[in-house]
C-alpha cells in the first residue's frame, strides 16, 4: 500500500486505466492507514468461504470477491466548499478494476491463505455458522406458528380490538418485530 503512491481522487480516476484505479485503490486503503493484517483477514475469509463451498468458483472468482471485500475499505472522496460538504463521490467497483487490485492482494496474502489455515477457518466457523442456522430455523418457525395462530383467530370471529390485542400478544411471545 505504501509503494501505491498517492491516492487520487475519485473524481478523476472515471478515464483512468484500470491499473492506474487498481494502484489508487491501494494508495486510498494506504491512506485511510487500513493495516495489510485486514487484507491478510480478508483473503482467509474469502478463501475459506469459496473454497467451503465447493469447486465452484474459479481463482478469477476469488480475487474479484477479494478486491470487493478490500475495496468497500476506503474508495470514496468526500469534498467540501467553504464548509458546504460537497456529494461523495465513490468510484465503481467493476471491470477489469478489480481483477487487477484482487491479483495485488492475492500475491502478498496468499502465503497467510495456505489450505491448512484456510482449513483452521472454516473449521473455527462451523459453530457460528450452525448457531445462525439454528436461529434462523427457529425465526421462520416461530413466524408460521404465529401465522397460524393469527388465521385461526380470524377464523373464530374475533372483534377488531381483541383481534389487535391478541396479535401484538403473539408477536411479543413470538419475538417477532
Amino acid at each position: 500500500m505504501k509503494s501505491a503512491g498517492e491516492p487520487s481522487s475519485a473524481y478523476d480516476l472515471r478515464y483512468e486505466l484500470p491499473t492506474e484505479k487498481a494502484r489508487a485503490a491501494l494508495a486510498k486503503l494506504g491512506e485511510a492507514a487500513v493495516p495489510g493484517m485486514r487484507l491478510i483477514e480478508i483473503t482467509l475469509a474469502v478463501t475459506a468461504r469459496v473454497n467451503d463451498r465447493g469447486p465452484t468458483g474459479d481463482h478469477e472468482f476469488l480475487t474479484v470477491q477479494i478486491a470487493k471485500a478490500a475495496h468497500r475499505l476506503a474508495s470514496g472522496t468526500h469534498r467540501t466548499t467553504w464548509d458546504i460538504p460537497i456529494r461523495s463521490k465513490y468510484p465503481p467497483s467493476a471491470g477489469r478494476m478489480l481483477r487487477i487490485l484482487g491479483g495485488r492482494i492475492w500475491e502478498i496474502a496468499a502465503v497467510a491463505a495456505a489450505p491448512s489455515a484456510v482449513n483452521e477457518v472454516i473449521r473455527l466457523a462451523k459453530p457460528e455458522a450452525d448457531k445462525a442456522a439454528a436461529v434462523e430455523e427457529r425465526r421462520k418457525n416461530s413466524r408460521a406458528v404465529y401465522v397460524g395462530e393469527i388465521e385461526r383467530a380470524r377464523s373464530l370471529g374475533m372483534g377488531p380490538a381483541s383481534f389487535e390485542r391478541y396479535r401484538v400478544q403473539l408477536k411479543r411471545q413470538y419475538g417477532i418485530k
